[in-house]
């Protein structure tokens, strides 16, 4: 099973099969600059309007290049969220991520991904198939 890793350098995540101590419990997932709108950090960060994701969340924690930025608590359609800045004297500046370098980055994990579902695929299809025993239904196409 493939684990996330962070990459820092680029501000983006890795899928990898080696042990480390960086892995990620939580899948995380994209946050886009309406989302910080909405929780009024244009207060405290400096942030572009685009189309790329900026940083990271795990469940209400986020994430810039790796590290924890922000962590937020309670609110709900008649309360604010209490927003825990893990440093809030300085005025962070996000910069999008580079989603094609994050792609390449990932390239190899995500084809050995596909293949494995695949292959995966076919065997159980062979499997309770009755007049499939040797057919291949899935064939390598490249997305």
């Amino acid at each position: 099973m493939y684990k996330i890793v962070w990459d820092k350098d680029n501000n983006g995540i890795l899928l990898t099969m080696k042990p480390s101590d960086d892995v990620v419990n939580v899948a995380p997932r994209p946050v886009f600059y309406e989302e910080l709108d909405l929780l009024g950090l244009d207060k405290y960060w400096v942030y572009p309007k685009s189309e790329e994701p900026l940083l990271w969340a795990c469940e209400r924690r986020y994430f810039y290049r790796g590290e924890k930025v922000l962590e937020v608590k309670g609110g709900n359609i008649f309360d604010d969220p209490e927003l825990i800045l893990t440093n809030p004297a300085d005025k962070l500046i996000l910069k999008p991520i580079d989603l094609g370098l994050l792609c390449k980055n990932n390239e190899s994990s995500m084809f050995l991904l596909e293949h494995e579902a695949m292959e995966f695929i076919n065997t159980i299809y062979r499997r309770y198939s009755p007049n499939a025993s040797q057919q291949k239904i899935v064939e390598d196409v490249d997305f």
